[in-house]
């Protein structure tokens, strides 16, 4: 039977009706409360994701249980592990919420199978609620939440990075180790002792939250390592896996308070929680590493260290690492007082760069040091890339007590100037890098509210500026009009003699050590840096300030609130160690808190442009991009990193310099055959 066309056409265009809701019933939350559920379906995902929209959530506590497989072919004791083919297994969630007839907050705890595709998408719906997420060093977590495809959360909360900001300097071992210690072993044993304190069962022992696996936890972490595929999971293995999940969560209230009553809390929210994310990314994008050239610098290194022995032994030093026979050298050459350290000497790289051109010895010394050094760098070994054929170093957020990060296994951040080529970018992509220009002068100026170091800064080269004032007397009316890259130019010597103040004031440079770099004598020194510092009367009183009130409260702060301590019952005058840093903190810390700004910004800008952040280097970002793309990326991180330090201080006018002039490589200002120069020459530099 046909229709009349008037209700044929009724038909064809009436609108398809979308089914109505399914009908719900809300689900009973006692029955999940204080009490583990696993989860291993998609209606049981679904479960979770219903209740865990409907009960009153205050926040959710989370742990990835996985297996990371380790790197083959390295040497002894040289684990590495490939965040790329990590294998998550399973994820608790310790939902906290009001509800269940009860006046405290109550704790929901699930187990998820996530070896189960089908539950993926409840998780999903979990992971994006506008509530607090708290774990533990959240890096692993990160990487088994990309390795599923699944998003991240809104809101963290990091309970190790809490924990560590909450401590800052409190454990350096300039407190807490002997003196006489040899500095390697010094710098190890303080870092084992910090890793041990910020451990997830140390930092519950501290606030009194109870962590029922505190002795098994290694034991138990090594199962997951070794797990089979598809095979079931203990008992054990669930109920610790929950545990994990429902101390971070417990963790997260009492770390807030602790951290409101620190005035942490807007720093550890607004920087350090966001960067945990970014921070996790570095590692996760990894670095690519020319594996010929790594090769050659590899073979290149013994050849080095036994040319550069023969020639120092020629100028009469037997051995470039004993310290007796440093000191005896260069007692002998009477340089010695140039390395003098206190009531010792000090013969580190910082001290030999320093006085490089005072004798052939050092550049030599410095050569041979860092090729042997290189012979054992894992950013040399074979094997090292992952499954995507890049490199992945663990980066560590908080790393120094500046708050600066660090980098290890390899260490990509302390390649040097002349080695960076190493690093290459993926075919079609090329490598860029955009540093903020004399950043800690303009931030030392901001913090300190000092409107003359404000103005100098602005006018693009401080130390220029800073000449130009120092020597008025001394210059014509026409060098003092030259334009500051000009001036920079034809009086070199006077613009680095005044950024030697400057970084001397900002770091701590004594006149003794000023003296000895400009070879002057000391009393001449001390009236030049009296002379330098009356140029700006505001710094002066600001640094006496903050030495003084800092040693008095036992802290120093940034201008974003995070703390820098003296050890705990530290009181009375500082030592001259103590006041550096009292007054170096919030300059450095504060740089760096706006470089992780900068950082977090970049981090969701680039990936409209399939960019990544690769290396953060002091104040500067290496990034990589597709290569018709690399401009405008540049320019975006450019405008990122000036954008955070104007929005911090209005009054400075922030450059940053981009360089994508040798996309190939990463490199210093284009020099991107320093590889091939050094090869030829260990004694090869980029000043």
């Amino acid at each position: 039977m046909e229709l009349l066309p008037h209700y044929a056409d009724r038909v064809r265009f009436a609108p398809v009706l979308a089914p109505p809701p399914r009908p719900r019933l809300p689900r009973s939350p006692v029955l999940f409360a204080e009490r583990v559920t696993v989860v291993e379906t998609a209606a049981a995902g679904g479960l979770l994701a219903d209740l865990a929209r409907e009960i009153d959530l205050t926040h959710v506590g989370w742990d990835f249980e996985f297996a990371a497989p380790v790197l083959p072919g390295l040497p002894a004791g040289g684990d590495v592990t490939d965040c790329r083919a990590i294998r998550p297994l399973l994820l608790s969630l310790a939902l906290v919420g009001r509800g269940a007839g009860r006046a405290e907050p109550v704790l929901y705890p699930f187990v998820v199978d996530v070896r189960r595709p089908e539950v993926l998408p409840a998780l999903a719906a979990v992971f994006e609620l506008p509530v607090p997420f708290a774990g533990h060093f959240l890096v692993g977590d990160f990487h088994c939440l990309w390795r599923l495809g699944l998003p991240g959360p809104r809101v963290i909360w990091d309970t190790w990075a809490a924990s560590r900001a909450l401590a800052l300097g409190r454990h350096h071992r300039k407190y807490r180790l002997a003196t006489d210690r040899p500095p390697a072993a010094a710098r190890e044993e303080a870092d084992a002792l910090e890793d041990a304190s910020h451990a997830l069962p140390a930092v519950c022992a501290r606030f009194g939250v109870p962590f029922a696996f505190s002795a098994d936890k290694g034991r138990l972490q090594a199962s997951f390592r070794d797990h089979p595929g598809e095979a079931p999971f203990t008992a054990e293995q669930i109920d610790y896996s929950a545990a994990d999940a429902a101390a971070t969560a417990e963790l997260y209230p009492h770390q807030l308070l602790a951290a409101s009553g620190a005035g942490l809390v807007d720093h550890l929210v607004s920087i350090e929680m966001p960067w945990a994310a970014v921070n996790a990314r570095f590692a996760w994008h990894g670095v690519r590493l020319d594996p010929a050239a790594c090769h050659e610098v590899r073979a290149a290194c013994d050849r080095h260290v036994a040319d550069l022995t023969a020639r120092l032994r020629k100028l009469g030093l037997g051995s470039f690492d004993s310290h007796p026979q440093l000191k005896a050298f260069f007692e002998q050459q009477g340089l010695l007082d140039l390395f003098r350290d206190g009531a010792s000497y000090s013969f580190d790289q910082e001290a030999l760069e320093a006085f490089a051109d005072r004798h052939p010895a050092i550049p030599l010394i410095r050569a041979a040091r860092k090729a042997r050094q290189l012979r054992s760098d894992p950013v040399l070994w074979p094997n090292l890339a992952g499954a995507d054929g890049r490199v992945h170093p663990a980066h560590r957020q908080l790393g120094t007590d500046t708050g600066r990060q660090t980098c290890r296994r390899p260490n990509v951040l302390g390649l040097g100037k002349v080695l960076r080529p190493l690093v290459v970018p993926d075919p079609g992509h090329g490598i860029g890098e955009a540093d903020l220009c004399q950043i800690e002068v303009g931030v030392a100026a901001g913090v300190y509210g000092d409107p003359d170091l404000a103005r100098m800064f602005n006018t693009g080269d401080v130390y220029s500026a800073m000449a130009t004032r120092f020597y008025a007397t001394e210059l014509t009316p026409a060098d003092l009009a030259l334009p500051g890259e000009v001036f920079k130019s034809r009086f070199k010597p006077l613009r680095n003699k005044m950024k030697r103040c400057t970084l001397g004031i900002i770091y701590g440079l004594t006149p003794h050590g000023l003296a000895a770099y400009l070879e002057i004598p000391r009393a001449d020194a001390e009236a030049m840096l009296d002379r330098f510092l009356g140029l700006f009367p505001v710094l002066r009183q600001a640094l006496a300030d903050a030495a003084y009130f800092g040693s008095v409260r036992g802290f120093a702060a940034t201008a974003t609130g995070l703390r820098r301590y003296r050890a705990a019952g530290r009181r009375g005058k500082p030592s001259a160690w103590e006041r550096n840093w009292l007054t170096n903190h919030p300059v450095q810390g504060t740089a760096a808190a706006l470089f992780k700004a900068a950082g977090v910004r970049l981090d969701r800008l680039y990936r409209a442009h399939d960019a990544r952040l690769i290396v953060p280097l002091h104040d500067a970002f290496v990034f990589e991009a597709p290569i018709e793309r690399l401009e405008a990326v540049g320019e975006l991180t450019r405008e990122a990193l000036c954008q955070v330090v104007q929005e911090a201080f209005p009054e400075l006018r922030p450059r940053a310099e981009v360089n994508i002039a040798k996309p190939g490589c990463w490199n210093k200002d284009g020099m991107a055959e320093s590889v091939s120069r050094w090869l030829a020459d260990p004694t090869f530099r980029l000043d």
